[in-house]
């Protein structure tokens, strides 16, 4: 029956992604030409109508038009048919710069090849540009809509219908992974960036719906809990835990996730509304940001205000009585001075995972209940200065995870009772467990980020971004998935957080341009500065309940500072022959400090405390100790501008990550004289050649990136298990001498016919550890490379029905991912690979129905409802058994958007 339900789904795969393909072609083969319906007014405001409409770019001089009427263009036509008709009359002509970009000028100019220039802004987004650009900070008056996949306040484009049409086109994305605003196909990078359309519409609302969609990005839910998601990019993740609040001192993460240009540590749900993008930049980038990497950057970019008033509501509601609501509102108070924009979420769905008993029969884990808002606020008092500040905070009420009992250890010294429960938990299957402590998730975080940029010329820009954010976190966990007492976690009694964090940064940069705009540069400083800022009170129960550590307080701090410099020379300064053709080199210096500091005891022993005397400087029972670390990370690279649309590229990068200790080893009797209580910092070099082509298959417009790259690791940090000093087992971190990490990434793109793209990824990832000291790191020799999948591919076809515009937009899309196994465990055990597994998710979308301002949409996620590990907690040869988290299940609803404004 197994084969056979295999087969069933694998058809519907095929059936569900060669039905979008069919539809769209034959609805295709019916229409020909672009529906126009511009009504006659004032020129600036009728182009903007026509790029958003035609899907194209449109560059015009702001002031030029601004006094121009334009006449009324309606009906079937072809862009440029369209366009004539719209400048008749109005002494501007147009010509065309490439396949999907336009440019107006004056009669008689258009031979000259100028392209038209402009001093006015007619919009914040494009004030934006000007003073961001990474050509200067002035630039040509672009339609933003058109251009970067939509910027108006309801999370729309100008045209109602455009947020629907825009993603199936080839469009040029504007990306910050050099902390400038760039074309994405102009950066020497190993750059995915998802619109925040293409998140809608492919449903993105985690992190881990994320990773289906870049390349050599993994994401497990390996961590303290199911929405604690560890970032992995090319193999490299965070060292067993790593900040304020951890159970690791010092170290770090392979990959940091930023929000508005600050370091954050949320991934989960409540982020991935509002956004402008998400962008994810691959291997070493800790020369220009805040955070030292390794493996890259996550950036998750927010919608910013604009100068048009408007807005939307979205309600939803789907499958396990989930219900949604979104809302949007923007507001110019006064106009490209004073900007306002609000927007929040509320989300509640049942969980998926419901308790069998016999403690808590019938309550369901793995659920949603949250809360999450921003207001941003623009302040331009001058032209040339501007402070954008973000309030944001979230609030989420969950039941706690459904840890599913996954093996047993025979050997362990719980298996008597353990393998009797093992056998029910087969027989109920993994939307059902049994637990004993009752849990609970209850997070609150709340931040502000204030960024002000002062254009103190054309060519020079200071900017700062401060930021302040705090993170509340009380929850309780049952991790052996029993209803035994073997491995619980419980909230504080008091009802009070167990966590409570408070995280400073502060980052000067000054940017600008030399040299006739021939060399560009960034110079900087980071700061950072995260504390807990209340006592942390937790308790964990073991041993079938007859031994408690009751922890009264956790202090930890950590400090980072930076130094860093990057710039990019254009040999064009040189010789006209050699333009296009630039050197990058970038240089950062990091210090970091970090302290850990516990108190904890036992009251099942007569209140006995957990340290080792004489080992340690300690009071009572509190352990404390602290670290240093310093490092440098560099860039160099040469990238070539062959033709308009095409780049080649190679990069070498060194990333450093800080060392650090690991506090478990003040429990055991040689403390922190163990070898393995400290590790060294890890650090990485690497070799990059790609390529970024625009180019015709015959008249389809496609696109690709491509990579290829060769990662040398020096005392890489991994997380280990092992027998500590007196015969504890333990999870732990510490340093492999040496590895090496290869591969090859592809992104491309094609438009068939109009209206239908199709996209692909994929990427192949292999690495080894070359060089181990056996002494300091027994269990590495002979396992395989960690958070690392070998193939990862994704497929997606979406299309734009051609209908009446009277009818509205409807759009269809089919996005299929897989991803092979990879190994996610401490030590070579079962269940130490996650399985390879491939999702199906499908989307429709009616944009402006009957012509009104409401949008209906219908989503299917994990349309064969696939069953797959996304994590676990290990300890199979301490207490005898592993734990896992499953990924969702089929996951449908409905959702209603009504547009208000513009």
């Amino acid at each position: 029956m197994r084969g056979f339900s295999d087969l069933r789904w694998g058809r519907l795969r095929a059936a569900l992604i060669a039905a979008s393909l069919l539809v769209c072609l034959t609805a295709n083969a019916m229409a020909a030409g672009v529906v126009f319906e511009i009504a006659a007014g004032e020129a600036a405001t009728t182009l903007k109508q026509f790029a958003a409409q035609a899907h194209v770019q449109l560059l015009f001089d702001y002031k030029a038009v601004q006094s121009l009427k334009t006449p009324a263009v309606k009906g079937q036509l072809e862009p440029t048919e369209a366009l004539k008709i719209l400048l008749r009359g109005t002494g501007l002509t147009f010509r065309r710069v490439n396949d999907r970009t336009f440019a107006v000028m004056a009669l008689g100019t258009e031979a000259t090849g100028a392209v038209p220039t402009n001093e006015a802004s007619g919009s914040a987004a494009d004030r934006e540009e000007k003073k961001g650009s990474s050509e200067g900070f002035r630039m040509a008056q672009v339609d933003q809509g058109a251009s970067k996949g939509g910027s108006s306040p309801g999370g729309q484009t100008s045209s109602s219908r455009e947020s629907s049409k825009k993603p199936l086109e080839l469009q040029e994305v504007t990306v910050t992974a050099r902390r400038r605003e760039e074309n994405i196909n102009s950066v020497p990078v190993a750059i995915t960036a998802l619109t925040g359309a293409e998140l809608r519409s492919k449903s993105i609302e985690t992190a881990q719906d994320l990773q289906n969609y870049i390349p050599s990005l993994n994401v497990s839910s390996s961590g303290p809990t199911r929405d604690d998601y560890i970032f992995a990019l090319r193999g490299m993740a965070p060292t067993g835990g790593s900040g304020p609040g951890a159970v690791l001192a010092g170290g770090g993460t392979g990959v940091v996730a930023y929000f508005a240009d600050v370091p954050t540590t949320a991934a989960g749900p409540g982020l991935f509304y509002d956004l402008e993008n998400v962008q994810v930049a691959e291997g070493p980038q800790g020369t220009l940001f805040g955070k030292n990497t390794t493996g890259g950057v996550v950036l998750f970019v927010p919608r910013k205000p604009g100068n048009d008033f408007g807005g939307s509501v979205e309600i939803g509601g789907g499958n396990y009585n989930m219900k949604t609501s979104t809302a949007v509102v923007n507001v110019p108070v006064v106009e490209d001075k004073l900007l306002i924009r609000f927007a929040a979420q509320v989300l509640k769905r049942d969980g998926f995972t419901v308790d069998r008993g016999p403690f808590f029969p019938g309550k369901d884990y793995d659920n949603r209940d949250y809360w999450a808002a921003r207001l941003s606020v623009v302040l331009r008092p001058t032209d040339d200065l501007e402070n954008y500040t973000i309030f944001s905070a979230f609030h989420s009420d969950g039941h706690g995870d459904g840890f599913v009992l996954t093996a047993v250890n025979p050997s362990g010294p719980f298996a008597s009772q353990l393998l009797p429960i093992f056998a029910q938990q087969q027989a109920a299957g993994i939307r059902s467990t049994a637990l004993s402590d009752n849990e609970i998730d209850r997070r609150y975080n709340y931040g502000v980020i204030n960024t002000t940029r002062w254009s103190l010329s054309d060519s020079f820009q200071f900017k700062n971004i401060f930021s302040y954010q705090v993170q509340k976190w009380r929850n309780g966990e049952d991790i052996d998935g029993t209803y035994l007492v073997l491995d619980d976690l419980v909230a504080p009694r008091s009802g009070a957080w167990h966590t409570q964090v408070g995280t400073y940064t502060e980052e000067p940069q000054f940017q600008g341009t030399a040299l006739s705009s021939n060399i560009k540069y960034t110079l900087g400083a980071y700061y950072e500065d995260g504390h807990n800022t209340a006592p942390q009170p937790y308790e964990v129960d073991v041993a079938l309940g007859n031994f408690i550590i009751q922890q009264a307080n956790q202090t930890n701090s950590e400090r980072s500072r930076g130094l860093y410099g990057q710039t990019t020379y254009d040999f064009g300064g040189v010789s006209t022959g050699l333009k296009g053709l630039k050197l990058t080199v970038g240089y950062r210096y990091t210090w970091d400090d970090y302290e850990y500091g516990i108190s904890a005891y036992s009251p099942s022993i007569g209140n006995t405390c957990l340290t080792s005397p004489g080992t340690y400087p300690q009071s009572g029972c509190f352990f404390d100790s602290s670290g240093k670390s310093t490092g440098s990370s560099w860039t160099l690279g040469l990238d070539y501008q062959v033709r308009e649309g095409t780049l080649l590229y190679i990069r070498s990068g060194r990333g450093y990550v800080p060392g650090g200790f690991n506090p478990s080893f003040g429990f055991t009797p040689g403390g922190v004289n163990t070898p393995q209580f400290r590790f060294a910092p890890e650090s990485v070099i690497d070799v990059e050649l790609g390529v970024k082509s625009e180019f015709a298959v015959g008249s389809a417009p496609a696109q690709i990136n491509a990579d290829i790259f060769h990662s040398d690791f020096t005392n890489i940090q991994r997380l280990v298990s092992e027998t500590l000093p007196g015969g504890v087992q333990s999870n732990f971190t510490t340093n492999a001498s040496e590895a090496e990490i290869e591969g090859v990434e592809f992104q491309g793109s094609i438009v068939p016919v109009k209206n239908l793209r199709i996209t692909a990824t994929y990427s192949y990832n292999y690495g080894k550890y070359t060089k181990i000291d056996s002494a300091a790191a027994p269990s590495l020799v002979g396992i395989p490379f960690a958070y690392l999948p070998a193939n990862k591919l994704s497929v997606s076809a979406s299309c734009t029905l051609p209908l009446d515009a009277a009818f509205g937009e409807l759009s269809l899309g089919a996005f299929y991912s897989y991803q092979s196994k990879f190994f996610d465990a401490p030590a070579v055990q079962p269940f130490d690979h996650i399985s390879g597994y491939g999702l199906l998710n499908a989307r429709l979308d009616w944009n402006g129905v009957i012509r009104s301002p409401l949008d209906a949409s219908f989503f299917l996620t994990n349309a064969t409802d696939k069953r797959y590990r996304v994590g676990q907690y290990s300890n199979y040869y301490s207490d005898g058994r592993i734990t896992s988290f499953y990924g969702e299940p089929r996951m449908f609803g409905v959702q209603l958007r009504y547009r208000f404004g513009r």
